[in-house]
């Protein structure tokens, strides 16, 4: 049974995290589970096995801040969730099937193991990890699309004009808000970066009712923020909506603007068919 005696560990709203091939558990000194992470909160907070962080309510988790110094003897508590990893496995075609390559992966691994309903292409990229025991049960943490499709365009190239409406970023604590905020400004817009790591309805209800659009950058919102997000579009009526999905690049962001403003479908794919006019 894991104990710390640990002091970092034994003060107030501290708990240390304990990386899983998806996501993370947060545990308290005594190896009582306090909350679960899904694996968007993981990839934006930079979380890792020994991370200490502060959770002031873990009733209703809500990382309030990660320290910088880790623990390394939490004893046989490692041992039962050891993890490999492979970052940046190459999606490429073998034989006439889709596999993922890696110099450190001892054979290609079919996508159809681990891909589920992604609509996987050769050059996409994935971050892979797996219990040690378990190495059949491959587990996809972060993918990586192709270069995306030639229609679409950088961002300051675009033609399109907010006319002074209120658009909603739904985006983590500290995640790039300036540079969010300028890009709205560019487009005769007003940003308003809603924290995307509450789970509270009622508090997003009060910063999405007044929003024109809403943007949500998934791979720095917790899962529950995004899918309270999804609810509430639908009952306030906002017809302006659209997501960028694992990937902050400023392209991306500015023509999930445009698809907002012109009601297209929210999610952009490497296969999309949408055209961005420029000016």
């Amino acid at each position: 049974m894991f104990q710390s005696t640990d002091p970092r560990l034994r003060a107030r709203d501290t708990f240390l995290v304990i990386r899983q091939p998806l996501g993370a558990m947060v545990v308290d000194a005594n190896g009582e589970l306090i909350t679960i992470l899904n694996e968007e909160d993981c990839h934006a907070w930079k979380l890792k096995s020994g991370k200490l962080v502060i959770i002031p309510k873990p009733k209703q988790p809500k990382i309030n801040r990660v320290l910088p110094e880790l623990i390394s003897d939490y004893g046989d508590l490692m041992n039962q969730v050891a993890i490999t990893t492979i970052s940046k496995a190459k999606i490429t075609e073998l034989n006439g099937q889709l596999v993922a390559t890696n110099r450190w992966l001892p054979a290609p691994v079919p996508v159809t193991d681990f891909m589920n309903d992604v609509p996987a292409v050769p050059n996409d990229q994935v971050d892979l990890a797996w219990f040690k025991q378990t190495p059949e049960q491959i587990y996809v943490r972060q993918y990586y699309p192709a270069a995306l499709p030639a229609n679409l365009v950088a961002d300051s190239q675009l033609d399109l004009d907010l006319h002074g409406q209120t658009v909603a970023v739904v985006v983590g604590q500290s995640q790039d808000h300036e540079i969010y905020e300028q890009l709205v400004a560019q487009y005769h817009g007003v940003a308003k970066v809603v924290e995307g790591f509450s789970t509270t309805k009622k508090w997003l209800i009060g910063q999405l009712q007044s929003a024109d659009l809403v943007i949500v950058i998934t791979a720095f919102a917790s899962h529950a923020t995004t899918w309270s997000t999804r609810d509430l579009i639908k009952k306030l009526a906002i017809q302006k909506y659209a997501v960028v999905t694992k990937n902050k690049a400023n392209g991306a962001f500015v023509r999930a603007l445009y698809r907002a403003e012109h009601q297209l479908p929210a999610y952009e794919t490497p296969h999309s068919q949408i055209e961005y006019p420029t000016k």
